[in-house]
C-alpha cells in the first residue's frame, strides 16, 4: 500500500510540475509524434516529461538545448518554445542557431531561420554559409552564390579572396543574371572594389575590358548601374538586365510635379538615367531620404508586439470621471458641500488614469501598426548584462521641417510624412567597427568624424534612433551618426526607475565610448548627452582617466545632474577629456523643475534658481528658445541651437566666434546667450573653480 501511494504521489507531482513550468501556450494535445512512434495515447507525455526535456528546467542551458535537439520526440519544440527562455549569452545564441540551421529536421531549420531573422542575424549567418559554398571548384555554383548574395550586405573591407575571384569571374561570364549581380555588388562596395577592378582591367580579355571599365566608372562616380541594354534600373535598386525568362519587377508609378512640365508619371524608383536630370532631381526631392545610424545598447531583446486592445482596460476611468463631474454639477448645493471634495478627487484621479491609459494605448498601437522589421528592444536591461551593437535604417520624409521628429498622433506611419524606423539589425562588435569604418573611409578628408548621442529620461529605443537620425540630417553632418540607448522605461511615471537604470548603465556607456575612441579611427569624436543621459556620460568620462584619446566636443544638453556633484567632482575630469565642453541650460525647463523637487537639489540644466558656470566649460543659457511643451528637448528641435552645435562640430568655434553674447560674472568667467534673442539675466550662483 505504501509503495502504491508513493507511485501515485510521484505521478501527481510530476504532472503538477509540468503544468507549473511549461508555458501557457503549450497545447494539451502535446508535441507532434515522431515518425514510427505510434503507441499508447499518453506516449507524448512520457516523452515530454523525460529527464532530458528542457520543459522541466526553468532556465535551460546550451547543453540542455543541444541534447534536446538530438531527441526526435523533443527537437521540434526546442527553438519554438525553449530557446527564448534559455540562459544563453549572445555569442552562444548565435552559434547555437548557426548549428541548428544545418539540422536534419526541416521544421527545426525553418524555426531557426525565423529566429535568426527576428534577432537580425539571418543576413550574417546565410552570408557566411554562401561564402563557404563559393569555395568549391564549381563555376555554376559560384555564379549561383554571387546571384544569391547580391542583396546580402557584406562588409566591403572583409571580403574573402575566393569570393572576389567568384564575383570577377561572374562579371566576365556570359550569364546576364550573374553579370548584373556581380556589377551590383561591386558598385555597392564602392572604393574597396577599385583595386580589384583595376587589376582585372589589366589582365582581362579584350571583349570584357569594356564591361569592367563601365563598372569601374560607375563605382568611381558613385552612380547607380543601369542595365546593359540601356533600360532603367529596376525597382528597389535591384540590378536589372535579367534574361527575358525572368519575371519582371512590378513598376510602381508615381505622379510628379515638375516645374515647367506639369504633372509627370514616372516609376517610383526611377533615377536621372531614365527620366532626365531635371525631372530626376525633382523626383529625388520628393522621396524619403534614408539615414543609417549605428548603436550600442544594454536593453533586452523583445520578440512579441503588444496587442493594443489590452491597453484600453483603464478607459472606463474617463467615463467614471465624466459621470462624477456631471453628478457634482447637478446635485443641490448642500450635497455638493458634503461630497464636493471627494467627487473632485475622483474626477482628478479618473482623468489622470484615463489620460495615462490613452497614452500607453497609443504607444502600443504605434508599435502594433509599425512596419519595422528586425530586432526590437524593450524598456528593461538585458538579463545577461551584455552590450549589443547594430544599425538602424531611418527614413526622413520629403516634407521634413528642421528640428522636428514628425510622428503620427494616432494610427499608422507614412514615410512620406513621418520620420520612421524601417529596420534594425544586430551586428557583432567587430562587424559594428567594420561597418562604421566603411562609412568613415567613404568620406572625404576632413569629414571622417562621428558623433555619439546618449538620450535622457522617458525615451524608448525607437525614439532615440529617430532623434539621432534627425540631428544627423538637420546638421548636414558628413561623418557617421552613433547613439547609445540605455534601458529607459519610456514613460513619465518611471522617473525613479530611469534614475536607477542610468546608474546601472554607466559602465556600459563607458565601454561604448572607449570602443568608439580606440577602434573607430575617426578624425574627431563628438558626444551629445541629454537630460539624465548626461549624468551617465559625465560619470563614464570622469572615470576614464588616461585610458583613451580625447573627445573633440562634449555637449551636455539640459543635463539632469546635481549641481554640486558636477562642479566639484565631474567637471574637472571632463574638461581634461575633451577639446571643448558646452553646457546648455534653461530656466523654462519644467522637467528639470520636477527633478529638483524629486531630488531636493539644484540641477545644472536648470538656470531658474542659479546658473552654473565652471572654468573651461562654456555655459549657454537657452531659456528664450524652448519649443516643446516641457521646454526639455530644445537641443534637437530648435534651429538656433542646432546651428550652434553645427559650428561646434565643424570648426570648434568658441562662444564669441559663434556670435553668442557674453554675460560676465567676474572678469574671467561668463555665461552666454543667443545674441539675437538677448534674454533677461537670471540669478547667478557663486562661480565654481
Amino acid at each position: 500500500m505504501l509503495r502504491k501511494n508513493s507511485l501515485v504521489t510521484y505521478v501527481v507531482s510530476s504532472l503538477l510540475t509540468a503544468f507549473l513550468v511549461v508555458e501557457p501556450n503549450v497545447s494539451c494535445a502535446g508535441p507532434p509524434q515522431p515518425e514510427g512512434v505510434a503507441g499508447k495515447a499518453n506516449d507524448w507525455a512520457e516523452n515530454y516529461l523525460r529527464e532530458d526535456s528542457p520543459a522541466l528546467i526553468a532556465k535551460p542551458s546550451l547543453e540542455d538545448l543541444q541534447r534536446a535537439l538530438q531527441n526526435p520526440a523533443l527537437r521540434d519544440l526546442v527553438i519554438e518554445r525553449h530557446f527564448a527562455r534559455a540562459n544563453l549569452t549572445a555569442s552562444e545564441q548565435r552559434e547555437f542557431l548557426r548549428q541548428s540551421l544545418g539540422h536534419e529536421s526541416l521544421a527545426v531549420r525553418q524555426q531557426t531561420a525565423i529566429e535568426l531573422k527576428k534577432l537580425g542575424w539571418l543576413n550574417e549567418v546565410v552570408g557566411d554559409m554562401l561564402l563557404e559554398l563559393a569555395k568549391r571548384d564549381d563555376v555554376e555554383l559560384q555564379r549561383a552564390v554571387v546571384i544569391a548574395l547580391q542583396y546580402v550586405e557584406l562588409p566591403a573591407t572583409n571580403i574573402p579572396e575566393h569570393y572576389w575571384k567568384a564575383v570577377l569571374a561572374a562579371l566576365n561570364s556570359d550569364d546576364p543574371l550573374a553579370q548584373n549581380a556581380a556589377s551590383f555588388q561591386l558598385e555597392r562596395w564602392g572604393p574597396a572594389s577599385v583595386p580589384k577592378l583595376l587589376d582585372e582591367l589589366r589582365t582581362a580579355e579584350p571583349q570584357m575590358q569594356r564591361e569592367i571599365a563601365r563598372v569601374l566608372a560607375r563605382v568611381v562616380a558613385n552612380r547607380p548601374l543601369p542595365a546593359a541594354d540601356g533600360r532603367e534600373p529596376s525597382e528597389f535598386g535591384a540590378p536589372s538586365g535579367a534574361p527575358p525568362s525572368a519575371s519582371p519587377t512590378p513598376r510602381v508609378m508615381t505622379p510628379l510635379n515638375v516645374p515647367g512640365k506639369g504633372t509627370v508619371t514616372v516609376p517610383k524608383a526611377a533615377g536621372p538615367e531614365y527620366i532626365g536630370p531635371r525631372v530626376g532631381r525633382a523626383l529625388e526631392a520628393q522621396q524619403p531620404r534614408k539615414v543609417r545610424v549605428y548603436f550600442g545598447t544594454n536593453r533586452s531583446v523583445v520578440g512579441e508586439t503588444p496587442d493594443p486592445r489590452f491597453r484600453l482596460w483603464l478607459l472606463p476611468a474617463v467615463f467614471l470621471g465624466a459621470i462624477a463631474s456631471v453628478y457634482w454639477r447637478l446635485r443641490p448645493h448642500a450635497a455638493v458641500r458634503r461630497s464636493g471634495v471627494l467627487t473632485a478627487l475622483v474626477v482628478v484621479i479618473s482623468l489622470g488614469i484615463g489620460s495615462w491609459s490613452l497614452t500607453t494605448w497609443n504607444s502600443a498601437l504605434h508599435r502594433y501598426l509599425s512596419e519595422h522589421i528586425g530586432v526590437d528592444f524593450g524598456p528593461h536591461r538585458d538579463p545577461d548584462s551584455v552590450t549589443r551593437f547594430g544599425q538602424c535604417d531611418v527614413t526622413i520624409p520629403p516634407t521634413h521641417q528642421v528640428g522636428e521628429v514628425e510622428q503620427p498622433w494616432i494610427g499608422r506611419e507614412n514615410e512620406y510624412r513621418h520620420v520612421t524606423l524601417q529596420q534594425t539589425d544586430l551586428l557583432g562588435k567587430q562587424q559594428f567597427v567594420d561597418a562604421v569604418h566603411g562609412v568613415l573611409n567613404d568620406r572625404p578628408a576632413g569629414a571622417r568624424d562621428c558623433f555619439i548621442f546618449v538620450h535622457g529620461f522617458n525615451v524608448s529605443f525607437e525614439a532615440a534612433a529617430l532623434r539621432t537620425a534627425q540631428i544627423y540630417y538637420d546638421l548636414k553632418f558628413q561623418g557617421a551618426p552613433l547613439f547609445y540607448s540605455w534601458p529607459s522605461r519610456g514613460n513619465l511615471r518611471s522617473y525613479f526607475s530611469d534614475r536607477n537604470e542610468i546608474g546601472c548603465s554607466t559602465e556600459h556607456i563607458k565601454e561604448f565610448l572607449l570602443l568608439a575612441a580606440d577602434r573607430l579611427d575617426a578624425d574627431r569624436i563628438h558626444v551629445i548627452a541629454h537630460s539624465m543621459g548626461a549624468e551617465g556620460v559625465s560619470r563614464a568620462i570622469a572615470t576614464m582617466g588616461e585610458q583613451s584619446r580625447k573627445f573633440d566636443q562634449i555637449v551636455l544638453a539640459a543635463p539632469d545632474i546635481d549641481a554640486g556633484l558636477f562642479r566639484e567632482q565631474l567637471a574637472p575630469r571632463i574638461v581634461e577629456r575633451s577639446q571643448r565642453t558646452t553646457l546648455y541650460c534653461s530656466r523654462s525647463d519644467l522637467a528639470l523643475h520636477a527633478s529638483y523637487a524629486f531630488n531636493d537639489s539644484p540641477r545644472i540644466g536648470d538656470s531658474s534658481r542659479a546658473i552654473v558656470v565652471v572654468k573651461n566649460i562654456d555655459t549657454v543659457d537657452a531659456s528664450e528658445i524652448d519649443t516643446d511643451l516641457l521646454g526639455h528637448s530644445y537641443y534637437g528641435d530648435c534651429l538656433p541651437l542646432l546651428r550652434d552645435v553645427g559650428l561646434l562640430f565643424d570648426r570648434n568655434f568658441g562662444p564669441a566666434e559663434r556670435d553668442l553674447h557674453p554675460n560676465y560674472l567676474r572678469e574671467e568667467l561668463a555665461y552666454w546667450t543667443f545674441r539675437q534673442l538677448m534674454p533677461g539675466t537670471p540669478n547667478v550662483s557663486r562661480p565654481g573653480p
